[in-house]
């Protein structure tokens, strides 16, 4: 089995094991483990929705990778000089001397991931149909 693709049910395990807390969770009672309608849904996009986007996905991502822009100028002396008047346009005004806000991404990923678990199955048809009109095109 390929890494990728471990990771990608591990994370989609995760988002639904969140979405079966959040559903079943009562306020007195606590956890509610009767199965209401959404837990089908939620099992269908644990197991096939969001991996097969993901894997479409990345695939897509990497078929149509962009060439990487020349260096501006500005980068150029930048690179060259070390901090200077363009160091405000490469790093974060938040961190200090260029570095990333990793906690941030982080944060970001997990919602970015999360919407996407959600609507999988709407952007898995939209690539389905895609796929299907270049293949009558041809």
């Amino acid at each position: 089995m390929n890494f990728y693709l471990i990771k990608v049910y591990l994370l989609s395990g995760f988002y639904f094991i969140c979405f079966f807390i959040f559903l079943h969770l009562k306020q007195i009672s606590g956890l509610d483990l009767n199965l209401h309608p959404f837990d089908v849904v939620n099992l269908c996009i644990f197991l096939i929705t969001f991996p097969v986007t993901k894997i479409v996905q990345s695939r897509n991502k990497t078929k149509k990778a962009d060439k990487p822009l020349p260096k501006s100028n500005i980068r150029k002396k930048y690179e060259e000089n070390g901090e200077s008047f363009a160091q405000i346009q490469y790093s974060p005004a938040w961190s200090s001397h260029g570095l990333g806000n990793e906690s941030g991404e982080w944060i970001f990923l997990f919602f970015k991931n999360g919407l996407i678990y959600i609507i999988s199955p709407l952007i898995l048809l939209i690539f389905f149909l895609k796929f299907m009109k270049e293949g009558k095109g041809k």
